[in-house]
C-alpha cells in the first residue's frame, strides 16, 4: 500500500511507540516485535516494516524537537507533515512519558572512571588487510580508483592544458601565484 498514512493510523502508531518509549526511559523491558504485531493488528493494511519505518519517523521527529527517542529505532527524516503535527499535540498531553523524560534528566551523572595515564589506553591504530596483501581485492568489483594517467590518455592529454588555459584568463593581478613551469609552458 502505497497511501500515506491515515490520522487514525498515525495516532495509533505514535500511541504504541510513546508507550515503548516511557518503558525504555523507565528501565522496565518490552518487547519491540509485540508492539509491532499489536499495531498490526490496529492497523492490518500496513506491513511489519512500514510500521519500523513509521517509528524510526517518529523518532526523527522526537529528535528534531530534542527529545529522547527509543535507542532500537534509529531517526528516519523525510515524514510526513502529519506525523510531526500528532507527535507534538500528543506530547503536550503526555504525563507518564514527560515524567520519565524528566527522570532521566535529573538522574544523579555516573562518575567517570579516574585515568591517571591516559596513554595507558592507547592501542594502535587498525590495519587494512588489503594493504598487508593477507585480502586480495574482488576482481569483479568496480575500481573506486582514477588512474590518472589512463585519465590523462581518455581526454587526450587536456588535464594539463585546461589548467594553462584557466591561468591564462586570470586577472594579471592573480598571475603572480603560478608555478614556474606553468609560466615557462606558457611561453
Amino acid at each position: 500500500m502505497s497511501e500515506g498514512w491515515s490520522r487514525e493510523e498515525v495516532e495509533a502508531a505514535v500511541a504504541v511507540y510513546f508507550d515503548m518509549l516511557v518503558r525504555e526511559l523507565s528501565g522496565v523491558s518490552y518487547n519491540k516485535a509485540e508492539h509491532n504485531r499489536d499495531l498490526q493488528n490496529l492497523v492490518p493494511q500496513r506491513t511489519r516494516g512500514s510500521i519500523e519505518r513509521k517509528h524510526q519517523n517518529i523518532s526523527a521527529v522526537l529528535i528534531e524537537i530534542g527529545y529522547p527517542y527509543i535507542d532500537g529505532y534509529k531517526p528516519l527524516g523525510n515524514y510526513q507533515e502529519l506525523l510531526r503535527f500528532v507527535v507534538e499535540n500528543r506530547l503536550t498531553g503526555a504525563v507518564a512519558l514527560n515524567k520519565a523524560a524528566e527522570d532521566v534528566v535529573e538522574r544523579p551523572v555516573e562518575t567517570a572512571p579516574k585515568v591517571l595515564n591516559i596513554l595507558s589506553i592507547l592501542v594502535p591504530p587498525p590495519t587494512n588487510s588489503l594493504l598487508l596483501g593477507k585480502k586480495k581485492p574482488n576482481p569483479h568489483a568496480p575500481s573506486r580508483w582514477i588512474n590518472l594517467s589512463e585519465r590523462q590518455r581518455s581526454v587526450g592529454g587536456r588535464v594539463f592544458e585546461e589548467h594553462q588555459v584557466q591561468t591564462l584568463f586570470q586577472p594579471e593581478g592573480e598571475r603572480g601565484n603560478q608555478s614556474p613551469a606553468l609560466l615557462a609552458a606558457r611561453k
